[in-house]
Order: C-alpha cells, then sequence, then structure tokens
C-alpha cells in the first residue's frame, strides 16, 4: 500500500510516497527523486541504467579496431622506386 501526499513549496510540486515492506516504486528516467529509509529495517536503492549514443558506441568500436591491428593487416604497400622513372624522364 502507498500512501501518496502532494504538496507545493513556491513553485515545487512534491510528492511523498510511503512505500510498504517488500514495495517497489518505479521512477521512469529524468525523474528527480530522494529516497529517505524511514526505519532501520528498510534501505533505499537508486538503479540506473544509460544507454550509450550511436556517438559513444561508434567512437569505441574504432578506438578497439584502431588498437588490435597488428602486423601485415596495417601495412602499407611501398613501391620505393615508384617515381624513380620520372626523375630520369625530367633529366
Amino acid at each position: 500500500t502507498t500512501t501518496t501526499t502532494t504538496t507545493t513549496n513556491s513553485t515545487k510540486l512534491h510528492t511523498i510516497i510511503d512505500l510498504e515492506p517488500g514495495d517497489m516504486l518505479y521512477l521512469p528516467p529524468r525523474i528527480p527523486h530522494c529516497g529517505i529509509a524511514t526505519s532501520d529495517g528498510c534501505i533505499t536503492l537508486s538503479v540506473g541504467m544509460r544507454s550509450p549514443s550511436a556517438k559513444d558506441l561508434i567512437s569505441k568500436l574504432a578506438e578497439l579496431m584502431e588498437t588490435s591491428l597488428e602486423g601485415s593487416s596495417v601495412e602499407r604497400y611501398q613501391d620505393t622506386d615508384l617515381l624513380d622513372h620520372i626523375h630520369t624522364t625530367l633529366q
């Protein structure tokens, strides 16, 4: 059983909810709250879940890929005498 009392303090609206043993209260994201244990036999817990943005996921993936690549997979082809014929033609 929950008891709800609503009061106004200047422009803010406050709701007081008293929970019974075994009760849980779900508050959706971005709802400010303050839980207070009113007896020795109870606790208050706030568990939050945060989902990363697409930008955060892509950045982390790119970072992981950069650090995991080694050896021949990141070596670039080099043709050391590629431009030699240009120098001889121009001279």
